[in-house]
């Protein structure tokens, strides 16, 4: 499944306009590849063992508590969810340094040298030089 997975984004890296890859370097469409393909392997493989995993803990956890006391177990849900709330406000709270826009949340590698345009007033790098 990986090695077909790997085939198929070769196969659509080799298919993009040769403007694609003057403004990409080579060294980094192979290691974006490999990794993204390593990513999802990861994913399918202990990624979602450890995700059953810890649910099933979760459950067993819930149910134990649930029949040990039944007001503890109440007690302490709403002690984490009022820490969560609390959480949640402080961050909420915090002036982050790069602005939530969609580019910047998907990790663009251009987003310092954006942020440095906006601050400027300047062009910042030409593209395909980052």
């Amino acid at each position: 499944m990986i090695a077909e997975l790997r085939r198929q984004v070769q196969a659509h890296i080799g298919r993009l306009p040769v403007s694609f890859y003057d403004a990409n370097k080579t060294g980094a469409l192979v290691s974006r590849i490999m990794s993204d393909v390593e990513g999802v392997r990861n994913l399918i493989g202990t990624g979602l063992v450890e995700f059953v995993g810890g649910m099933m803990t979760a459950v067993i956890a819930l149910v134990y508590l649930i029949h040990t006391s039944v007001t503890m177990t109440g007690v302490a849900f709403a002690i984490l969810l009022v820490f969560g709330y609390g959480i949640n406000k402080a961050f909420a709270t915090i002036s982050p340094d790069f602005p939530g826009t969609a580019e910047n949340q998907r990790g663009s590698h251009r987003a310092p040298h954006r942020i440095a345009q906006r601050r400027s007033g300047g062009e910042g790098l030409p593209r395909g030089r980052a």
